[in-house]
Order: structure tokens, then sequence, then C-alpha cells
């Protein structure tokens, strides 16, 4: 059986111990990680769920008494205090802010003062065009990497 830390003892480990465990000891800590980070997740969403379930008509009721159904809000219950926080989701229709735009071009305003437009295609799309027009995009179009991902795998027997 191998020596397998604890996570504990792993997250308490220096730098150099850690990065000299074989690749087989990590594997089992990712392993357990995976499992804890499933639970507590799992586990998160029914504390939730109870916490709605117990107090979401009153929290409900507090935010009815705002001008503004959202946003922070402390609720005293029996026992203690909760603090609140329900968030703004905002949708635009782009139809009607396109119909806004002409109509602000035609009252001589300038819709860039209020409308934020942003262009954008879609990495599948342009993979999918011949070379002939990718390259008429090509001045406009940045590649950065995104954040590295490291995953271990056992190897297969």
């Amino acid at each position: 059986m191998k020596n397998i830390p604890s996570l504990s003892d792993f997250s308490q480990m220096a730098s150099a111990e850690r990065e000299a465990l074989p690749h087989d000891v990590l594997l089992e800590i990712q392993s357990e990680l995976e499992t804890k980070d499933a639970v507590v997740k799992k586990l998160n969403a029914v504390f939730e769920a109870t916490l709605n379930a117990k107090y979401g008509d009153q929290i409900l009721s507090e935010y009815v008494g705002k001008d503004e159904p959202y946003g922070s809000q402390s609720v005293m219950v029996n026992g203690g205090k909760l603090q609140c926080d329900r968030k703004k989701n905002v949708k635009w229709d782009n139809e009607e802010l396109a119909k806004i735009e002409i109509q602000l071009r035609n009252d001589n305003h300038i819709p860039g003062e209020y409308i934020t437009i942003e262009r954008k295609i879609s990495e599948t799309s342009y993979k999918a065009w011949p070379a002939s027009l990718s390259k008429f995009f090509d001045s406009a179009r940045t590649v950065k990497p995104g954040k590295l991902s490291i995953k271990l795998v056992a190897e297969e027997n």
C-alpha cells in the first residue's frame, strides 16, 4: 500500500515535498479532491435549497417593500440575521436596439455614445471559411493562450 498523505497533510507540505510525490500518489490525491468537490457542490445545493424553503417567502416579502426587487437586503429572522443578495439580470433586445440605433442616427445622435456595439466572429465559423475569406479578418484577430489546465491520467495496464 502506498503512503498517500491526507489532504490536510498535503496542504501543509512544502512545495518541494509536494512536487517530489510520485505520479500515482498525485493521481490518488486528485481523485480524492474531485470526490470531495462533488460532495461539497451537492451539499451546497441542498443547503441553499433548505435556506430557500425556510426563509424564501420572508425574504421575498422584504424585497416587495423595496423600490426594486434586487440588490442587497438584510432580513431579521427568528434567531438571527440574513444577508441576502439578489442579482439584477438585464437583457436587451438586439433587434429593438438596432431600430433605436437607426433612429438615433436619423436624429443626428451618435449611437456609440449610448449603445455599445460589439462585433464578434465565432472561432468555429472563422475556421470553416475558405482561406480567401479568412485572410481579410486575420489583421483583426488576436489569439492568446488561456489558463493552463492539468489533469493527471492513470496509465492503462
